[in-house]
């Protein structure tokens, strides 16, 4: 039967945003549940012959109930070459903590279209608001006697801390933010896969248009009527 190990990269790429040090199992393939994921199953023929030939570099993260947290081409690497365990790192997270796991991995790809990067965004936003209210609206701005001034400095806004997960600027996480959050969800498919799903001021001018209006023009855009710049 096959077997695979993990082998320590010369410089390995770390899993964005967490530096903890954890136990890695060994986990039954078939024991681990996928859930929804933010983005599709990509091609995974190169993944497969790098596992093949020398082993898995990074494990894959997964709940204490085995859902799949990140790692998804991993795991089907391992099913395509038949393996039946898969090195994993168990997180004792919550669903939502789980969900910010699977953004921020993927956030760290340079693979992202702009508009994906921006729905990651979004959706990082709405957890991180649910997970901590308190810092919905930047803390609470208090006054000297309650420790406002001290409680902005330890509560960050959701684009300050981003910025500094992604390498983003705040203003560019937040127009990311406006983007995902403005655009409406037809306007979105139609853009999606098409010049302007990486196209930023096209995306921006798109969101001050009423939805039906983003519709028409983004469809125009999809079907190739469009011309010249919006």
């Amino acid at each position: 039967m096959a077997t695979a190990t993990v082998r320590q990269a010369k410089n390995p790429r770390p899993e964005p945003q967490h530096a903890e040090k954890h136990e890695v199992h060994n986990i039954a393939v078939a024991s681990i549940k996928v859930g929804k994921r933010m983005r599709p199953l990509g091609d995974i023929s190169s993944l497969v012959e790098s596992i093949r030939e020398v082993g898995l570099l990074n494990p894959i993260l997964i709940t204490a109930g085995r859902v799949l947290i990140s790692g998804l081409h991993r795991l089907e690497a391992f099913k395509s070459l038949g393996l039946k365990h898969i090195p994993a790192i168990i997180l004792p997270v919550s669903p939502k903590e789980a969900a910010i796991r699977e953004i921020d991995e993927n956030l760290a790809r340079n693979d992202l279209t702009l508009l994906e990067r921006a729905e990651h965004l979004h959706r990082r936003k709405e957890l991180y608001e649910q997970l901590h209210p308190e810092r919905r609206h930047g803390g609470n701005r208090g006054n000297q006697h309650t420790g406002g001034e001290s409680c902005q400095d330890t509560n960050l806004k959701f684009c300050q801390t981003a910025a500094v997960l992604t390498g983003k600027s705040a203003t560019t996480v937040h127009r990311l933010v406006r983007i995902a959050k403005l655009l409406s969800p037809e306007t979105k498919e139609l853009v999606r896969g098409t010049s302007w799903a990486n196209n930023q001021q096209a995306l921006m001018k798109l969101c001050k248009m009423p939805p039906d209006m983003q519709e028409r023009v983004a469809r125009k855009a999809a079907n190739g009527e469009f011309e010249g710049h919006l």
